[in-house]
């Protein structure tokens, strides 16, 4: 087992590609950063052809697909993305008021997600697409806000 002052800066390694920016707190630098964006662009396109589509089911997996990929954007640009995944559903039954603000957010979002999952159904697009296009702007908000 290592100390935390006896690992080496990642930019160090030989065989690197080349010097990395240090990441500023817990985001995973340019990479993380590059995966939120385009998670961000598939949700808006998905979100999109949800509003446009006449059919209800096929709205409802654009609008659930959204919601995914919004969330993975909001993971990526935190971190480890399964890392990320893991403490929050590990808080799913917990208070909310017991958490920090972030992962209050990522454990809201998760339950709007699955909630909305579960109540699929010609009744419930229209607010599965306005959820997704709410998760949608919080995720653009955290990535911009880290990035």
């Amino acid at each position: 087992m290592t100390c935390l002052h006896e690992t080496r800066d990642r930019s160090q390694n030989i065989g690197s590609s080349g010097p990395r920016r240090k990441s500023h707190g817990l985001s995973n630098g340019d990479y993380g950063i590059n995966w939120a964006h385009r998670y961000l662009r598939e949700s808006k396109a998905e979100l999109s052809a949800a509003s446009k589509t006449k059919l209800w089911f096929v709205a409802s997996g654009f609008a659930m697909s959204s919601m995914r990929k919004s969330q993975a954007a909001i993971y990526c640009v935190l971190g480890d993305p399964e890392t990320v995944e893991s403490v929050v559903r590990s808080h799913l039954s917990s208070e909310l008021y017991d958490m920090d603000v972030l992962l209050r957010t990522l454990v809201r979002i998760e339950r709007l997600i699955t909630s909305s999952d579960l109540e699929l159904g010609h009744a419930s697009t229209k607010s599965c697409l306005t959820d997704a296009a709410r998760v949608h702007e919080a995720a653009q908000k955290i990535v911009d806000l880290m990035a």
